[in-house]
């Protein structure tokens, strides 16, 4: 994603590390006050309504995906657990849509969802690709 050094730092700066443990759930439901996170480390499992667990690796992104869209999400049972220590990064619902009034960070978070959905269609991302979708990668 091509970005300018001042969308990179807002998108920085309103991100947030935070570390779970093994065992520990991360979300129980998604809605639309949801945040949305970044897998820097370590591992989860996902399941959905279907009742089956997936395992989702660094350089991934889990949570609420339609902050990166205009709109807001339906409220969906999925369960997010970490299967090993992580850390992730995490942009909460309201400073993402602070960040999509500004028309320059709109089209990065645009970017961030056409790479997501590529990545969810045709297999996981690399850690490059996930560092690139939150604005790093330099």
């Amino acid at each position: 994603l091509h970005r300018l050094p001042e969308q990179r730092s807002m998108l920085h700066g309103e991100m947030m590390q935070e570390n779970f443990h093994a065992g520990e759930t991360i979300l129980s439901e998604i809605d639309s006050m949801s945040p949305i996170y970044l897998i820097l480390s370590g591992e989860v499992s996902e399941e959905g309504t279907s009742g089956v667990a997936k395992p989702v690796r660094a350089g991934n992104i889990i949570g609420n995906k339609q902050l990166l869209k205009a709109g807001s999400a339906k409220i969906k049972r999925k369960i997010i657990e970490c299967t090993a220590d992580c850390k992730l990064l995490s942009l909460r619902s309201e400073d993402a849509r602070q960040l999509q009034a500004d028309p320059a960070m709109a089209s990065v978070l645009s970017q961030a969802t056409r790479l997501i959905s590529s990545v969810e269609s045709g297999g996981e991302a690399s850690a490059e690709s996930g560092e690139e979708a939150a604005g790093g990668g330099d």
